[in-house]
């Protein structure tokens, strides 16, 4: 039986792997992962149980060693996942079309929540350029539509970036209207992108916990902001409530806690990205580094009309009709390899096959092959 076993294990690392392989041609390339990096161990103690009264501490040195990095599509378990299948190149080459500026610049790639978004705001996603202003509300609106899709995430509700600059043009009877059929007082969080002095920032409205926040990715001063949104405020709760907000108790904030541009290009692309981090109740994380790629996840976004989720949720979802045909290709192959008597379903073993792989299909294929039959086998 041992023998049996391990031939149809070598067969099914076998089948999963031409099958990861046919499915990864004409795919994304997948960026250099180093082979390998340092680590540390740690102090370890353990104690007996307190009855004994004795106490066992033992310590381990710390050392620097070195240590194999496996990633993730090279993963070497016995099992299919959808992290192993890459991306298609549908999605890097929406981008290449987005931001060849040889073709019509005028060309309307997407129409949502009011907004026709061309190829020229699109090129603004590209290194080295600022984002213009819809690029920015329709990211806003993502936003406030992934909040009223997901019922576990925070109410948002983003302003245009037109808000601020109205409301020093002309005070607040000139910006009442923007929200005549919102009432900000019952949402969760408030978001205001800001446009001053050729810079992007945001403001963050936590109307439940009663404070204001002040984003830069600069790191500027933003006091003077911080007491035009607070006046706002004031005036919108006694246009809708009939009294004037109270803000005794009110925290007016400055974050430093958040990460930094180092350079003068990319402030609309942190403003966007802190108010997803923000509208998701997730730590901001952006670095630096990271920003080619996220330029280039933006530049889909719009094209998708959706807020890109994860890398690994991006590839389970794009990928989940691809895997239905893995799963039922593989296990046509690897039934066909088992020997004829493991074939008939009433057989404990080849039953529970059959159930490893219905069961566990999706989203991932994992085959545990268990022999409990309820009588002995005979082997030839």
């Amino acid at each position: 039986m041992k023998i049996l076993y391990s031939q149809i294990k070598e067969k099914l690392h076998v089948a999963k792997e031409k099958v990861i392989e046919e499915k990864n041609k004409d795919r994304e390339d997948l960026p250099a992962i180093p082979p390998e990096v340092y680590v540390k161990t740690v102090q370890k103690q353990s104690k007996t149980k307190p009855k004994y009264n004795k106490e066992i501490i033992k310590t381990i040195d710390h050392e620097l060693k070195t240590a194999q990095i496996i990633p993730r599509h090279h993963n070497t378990k016995e099992k299919i996942h959808l992290s192993n299948i890459r991306r298609p190149k549908k999605f890097s080459e929406s981008v290449i079309n987005a931001w060849d500026d040889t073709l019509d610049r005028s060309e309307v790639l997407t129409k949502k929540f009011g907004l026709n978004i061309t190829r020229e705001d699109l090129l603004t996603l590209r290194e080295s350029n600022w984002l213009n202003d819809k690029i920015i509300n329709f990211y806003m609106e993502l936003i406030d539509q992934r909040s009223r899709q997901n019922h576990k995430l925070p109410t948002t509700f983003s302003f245009n970036t037109f808000l601020y600059v109205s409301l020093k043009a002309g005070g607040y009877s000139r910006v009442k209207n923007y929200t005549r059929k919102t009432d900000l007082f019952e949402k969760d969080i408030i978001f205001i992108p800001i446009f001053k002095a050729a810079h992007w920032r945001l403001i963050t409205i936590y109307i439940k916990l009663q404070k204001i926040e002040y984003l830069d990715s600069l790191g500027n001063d933003g006091t003077d902001i911080l007491e035009d949104i607070k006046n706002y405020l004031t005036e919108e709760h006694n246009h809708k409530k009939g009294t004037p907000l109270d803000t005794t108790n009110w925290k007016f904030t400055q974050r430093t806690d958040i990460p930094l541009q180092q350079n003068n290009d990319d402030c609309g692309v942190f403003v966007c990205q802190y108010a997803k981090s923000l509208g998701s109740s997730e730590e901001i994380q952006i670095k630096h580094s990271q920003i080619p790629e996220v330029r280039k996840l933006m530049c889909q976004t719009p094209i998708g009309n959706r807020i890109r989720p994860r890398t690994r949720k991006r590839i389970r979802q794009t990928n989940f009709r691809d895997n239905l045909k893995t799963r039922n290709h593989l296990l046509s192959k690897i039934v066909r390899n088992l020997p004829s008597r493991f074939k008939n379903p009433s057989n404990r073993l080849g039953l529970l096959v059959h159930r490893q792989f219905l069961c566990r299909g999706v989203p991932r294929i994992r085959i545990s092959i268990i022999w409990k039959p309820d009588r002995k086998l005979e082997t030839n």
